[in-house]
């Protein structure tokens, strides 16, 4: 009986089971993804990350030191890749690990006949880095090494114990002159020698003349008669007079003058306003003059404010004046509009 009623009881939870079906399942489903996406985040955060390797080439048996991110345990493999090897193209060898951030391993042997060396080295499954193995014809070469750096100047020794004396030195040179004494007394004038004999006086023969060369005859040229002067001819007749010419083009007009006082003009402003674009406009009466009235003529704008008297600002000796009119206004038309501000003004 024990036994029937514990399985009727099991009858009974699959049962409830069964009632609470598709909640019960998605809660189940919606536990497993929450696992599996912190197990693959576990997982992407633990990966080895490489950043950089020092040297970056090498020969067989150099050491390389590898920095990057999330390095553990004490020691772990290192994948090296070399296309241009001639027997094997990539090697595993085991790195020792320093720290989380920090592992070494020595370069292994790649027999390259050809080609740059240019490989690539990862560790544990990290991402790959750029790495070039020396090729063995230069490795067993061996470069000089660098001059090693000047050691340090020693300690000054003791003062040694003072030497024999050594023997006298020559002769030191003569002193310097003496200074001249002073011009002795005048001596007795000599007498005179005896004179030399004249010696006899030189003579050249002179050269025969030469021949003069005889005169050339005289060459003469015949005269031509002169000709017989022609007869005046007869005055002609005045020709008739010639017809008037054509009034030649008008000058151009001067420059206007300066408005008289108590005359008025106007003065004129305009500007084609893009659409949305907004421009103000002060037409200026000339110094010294005032306006004393003025219109705005604007279309097919969204706003047009102004239309009022403009004070300029005056010298310091003269008092302000309403010298031009202003007025403001935006376009509202793709093909712009023409804003035009017309100031009248009163000569003083």
């Amino acid at each position: 009986m024990h036994h029937r009623r514990q399985s009727m009881h099991n009858s009974n939870a699959t049962d409830q089971t069964i009632k609470r079906g598709p909640t019960g399942r998605l809660g189940l489903l919606a536990g497993l993804v929450s696992l599996l996406v912190s197990l693959g985040s576990a997982q992407a955060a633990s990966a080895w990350h490489l950043t950089s390797v020092s040297p970056t080439s090498g020969c067989p048996g150099t050491e390389v030191t590898f920095t990057g991110t999330n390095f553990r345990g004490t020691s772990t493999n290192v994948a090296w890749s070399d296309p241009s090897a001639t027997l094997f193209t990539s090697q595993s060898t085991s790195a020792k690990v320093i720290g989380s951030t920090k592992a070494t391993a020595l370069v292994p042997l790649f027999v390259q006949l050809s080609g740059t060396g240019a490989g690539s080295v990862s560790i544990d499954g990290s991402n790959g880095t750029g790495f070039t193995y020396t090729t063995l014809q230069t490795c067993l070469k061996g470069a000089t090494g660098a001059q090693g750096v000047t050691g340090a100047t020693g300690a000054t020794g003791a003062t040694g114990a003072t030497g024999a004396t050594g023997p006298a030195g020559d002769s030191g040179s003569n002193g310097a002159t003496g200074a001249t004494g002073a011009t002795g007394p005048a001596g007795d004038s000599g007498s005179n020698g005896a004179t030399g004999a004249t010696g006899p006086q030189g003579e050249g023969a002179t050269g025969a003349t030469g021949v003069q060369g005889a005169t050339g005859p005289q060459g003469e040229g015949a005269t031509g008669a002169t000709g017989v002067q022609g007869a005046t001819g007869p005055q002609g007749s005045t020709g008739p007079q010639g017809g008037t010419g054509q009034q030649g083009p008008t000058g151009a007009s001067g420059d206007t003058g300066p408005a008289g006082p108590g005359d008025t003009y106007t003065v004129e402003s305009f500007y084609d306003i893009p659409n949305e674009e907004t421009a103000t406009l002060t037409p200026l009466c000339h110094s010294h003059d005032v306006v004393i009235g003025g219109w705005t003529q604007a279309v097919n704008v969204t706003s047009l404010t102004g239309d009022k008297r403009y004070a300029a600002i005056a010298g310091a000796e003269e008092p302000p004046a309403a010298q031009g009119w202003t007025a403001t206004a935006t376009g509202s038309r793709p093909t712009g509009v023409t804003l035009v501000v017309v100031a009248v003004c009163l000569h003083s």
